[in-house]
């Protein structure tokens, strides 16, 4: 095929390239005694097992880097990291003593339950085309209310299941943390993904046209094209930006590779970074919303360290995706097929930020030039 036609396709990058094992033990805390059963998932990936009855464990990450979420019946679930080091873990979990309840089965019938449910989904799902294709199948176990000063709040004790059926992934979503303001929208949470077996060829096809999509102009296709030093080729443009309360975002310079990647895998920062996508125009769902001043949503720092003021974007390439990096370090680590490091530490506006969790898609999901 001629060159610089994008393919997608699915690979494990630890087989390919670092070939790396993970393996751990799962324990109760104080006891030390084994549990078998237990869950263990690579967070933001395809790949999950169960623990054998000695309580051990074998995965093969799609990342030399990233985290683990482990749950069990009757046990607070945990999150660990990895690196290349990690050889053995051993993973204590402990044992709840006041479980809180799930939302009534009842609460569905709850008019204000419902509305305020309608709002949660329509903010966490998202607006896009792929949103309208997704079901949440268990509503029931998000808890949602209002706060003192009229935020929305959402909790679940148990996953949140999502079926997408425009990208072909059941999404198990863990949320640990959703407010929804009149400006802005803040939520935290675990997902792994599971492959949807599609019932013809077409539908499968579909899936492939649908992720390729999705994927192109997104934070990590991004990421994977500046690793590759081929930003303008693959349609992005990107500028340092200032902000001020007052009148929101000003780009200012335009940067190269040469200027963000100080050394490989590392992006420098200088606090506010303008990304503009030339390839593909924004949906309109996004510009209507633009219409009004904008909203942002962070997965990072807590709420407090957010900077405040007028977070309007610019007028500028408005027939193009545009969004904004803000960042409390100036070193934004990721790896070479994409995965931030340090998230923690970012917050996105714009076009990005107005993304739902229908856009998410798994780490092995990877777009390559022919």
């Amino acid at each position: 095929m001629l060159r610089g036609i994008l393919l997608i396709y699915l690979y494990f990058v630890s087989m390919l390239l670092a070939g790396q094992e993970l393996k751990g033990t799962i324990v109760e805390n104080g006891t030390n005694l084994p549990l078998a059963g237990a869950h263990i998932y690579i967070i933001n990936s395809l790949q999950g097992t169960v623990s054998d009855g000695d309580g051990k464990f074998l995965l093969t990450p799609p990342n030399t880097y990233g985290e683990l979420l482990i749950s069990y019946v009757g046990y607070q679930s945990q999150k660990v990291e990895f690196t290349p080091e990690s050889k053995n873990l051993r993973i204590s979990l402990t044992a709840l003593t006041n479980q809180l309840e799930e939302v009534s089965v009842n609460s569905t019938e709850d008019k204000k339950w419902k509305r305020l449910y309608k709002k949660f989904e329509k903010s966490f799902l998202g607006t896009t085309e792929n949103a309208g294709y997704c079901t949440i199948t268990n509503p029931w176990v998000v808890d949602v209310s209002k706060g003192e000063s009229g935020e929305i709040i959402a909790k679940s004790v148990k996953p949140i299941h999502i079926i997408n059926n425009a990208l072909g992934y059941k999404l198990t979503f863990h949320l640990t943390d959703f407010t929804l303001k009149v400006d802005r929208l803040h939520y935290q949470g675990f997902v792994y993904f599971d492959e949807l077996n599609p019932t013809t060829s077409t539908e499968g096809e579909q899936w492939n046209r649908n992720r390729k999509k999705t994927f192109l102009g997104s934070k990590k296709h991004f990421l994977l094209a500046l690793d590759r030093q081929k930003l303008e080729s693959e349609g992005f443009e990107v500028y340092e930006a200032e902000f001020s309360p007052e009148i929101g975002f000003t780009p200012t310079i335009r940067r190269r590779e040469s200027k963000l990647l100080k050394s490989p895998n590392k992006l420098s920062i200088p606090k506010y970074l303008k990304i503009v996508y030339t390839k593909k125009a924004p949906q309109r769902a996004y510009l209507a919303t633009n219409k009004s001043p904008t909203s942002f949503a962070f997965q990072g720092p807590k709420a407090d360290l957010v900077p405040k003021g007028n977070f309007q974007m610019s007028t500028q390439s408005t027939n193009n995706q545009t969004s904004y990096l803000y960042s409390r370090n100036s070193k934004l680590l990721f790896t070479q097929n994409g995965l931030i490091l340090n998230n923690k530490y970012i917050i996105e506006y714009g076009y990005w930020s107005w993304l739902g969790v229908a856009e998410m898609l798994p780490d092995e999901l990877q777009v390559e030039n022919d």
